[in-house]
């Protein structure tokens, strides 16, 4: 007993340690512990708020991928849509070529039979030259009916009085030139019982104001190198005649002119 008196004596503060104190070995582990305690509290403190930002990580990339999934989905949504859309553009291609292909066929046959009507049409034009020509061999010269032959016999025995209608033609003829040459109108020189005239400008509408007073005139639109729509050929007939057309002429004239 006093033994143990000696050696708790003998940890108690000694002589020249400046107020210092002996720690227990029971109070040491207890710190130790503590400082255990907070070790693992604050690791696991770490631990958890480590978790919670890769938790927050893992999910923002989750998100992340959700939305590239939506978008992949999408995309492929469009694409199939795409594909059937060129599906359908094929199929019409398809459908085309073989109506190209069909017309193509078509154009060929109608090549075809156009160049074997045209071969026919030329062998026809040959026969009909052919026949033309023995028509031609086998026609004499100056045919005459009956008719023709019997005016032409009766000519010597009728001259003066064909002499005499000649120059009263004439004199008529010169009166309706100078009528026609007051108008405006050029006047080619004609022995003929027609004028060709030269109006100088369109006679479509001088025909048609003529056409409806009952005017009937000839324009020379097949006649090559008066075919301009300028020409009118002019019948002569009896000075009565020939002055109620100068007369319906003047005033379609003027009539087109007001116009």
């Amino acid at each position: 007993m006093s033994g143990m008196t000696r050696k708790r004596s003998g940890r108690g503060p000694r002589a020249g340690d400046n107020g210092s104190h002996w720690i227990s070995y029971s109070d040491m582990m207890a710190s130790l512990l503590m400082v255990f305690v907070l070790a693992v509290v604050y690791s696991v403190y770490q631990y958890y708020s480590m978790l919670e930002i890769k938790t927050r990580q893992l999910n923002e990339q989750q998100a992340e991928l959700d939305r590239a999934t939506i978008t992949l989905v999408q995309r492929e949504e469009e694409l199939e849509a795409a594909n059937v859309t060129l599906m359908g553009k094929q199929e019409e291609l398809a459908a085309i070529q073989i109506q190209l292909d069909q017309q193509e066929s078509d154009l060929h046959a109608a090549q075809s039979a156009l160049k074997t009507k045209e071969e026919e049409q030329a062998l026809l034009q040959l026969q009909l030259a052919e026949q033309a020509d023995r028509l031609a061999a086998m026609q004499t010269p100056w045919d005459l009916n009956c008719f023709a032959e019997a005016v032409l016999l009766s000519l010597p025995d009728n001259m003066p009085d064909l002499e005499e209608e000649g120059r009263r033609s004439a004199q008529v003829r010169e009166i309706f030139r100078t009528r026609l040459e007051d108008l405006g109108v050029f006047v080619y020189p004609s022995d003929a019982n027609f004028l060709l005239c030269d109006f100088g400008r369109e006679v479509r509408p001088i025909e048609d104001a003529l056409l409806k007073k009952g005017v009937l005139v000839r324009r020379c639109m097949n006649f090559p190198g008066i075919d301009d729509g300028r020409h009118l050929r002019l019948a002569v007939k009896d000075q009565a005649s020939n002055d109620r057309f100068i007369n319906e002429l003047e005033e379609a004239i003027k009539c087109v002119e007001s116009h």
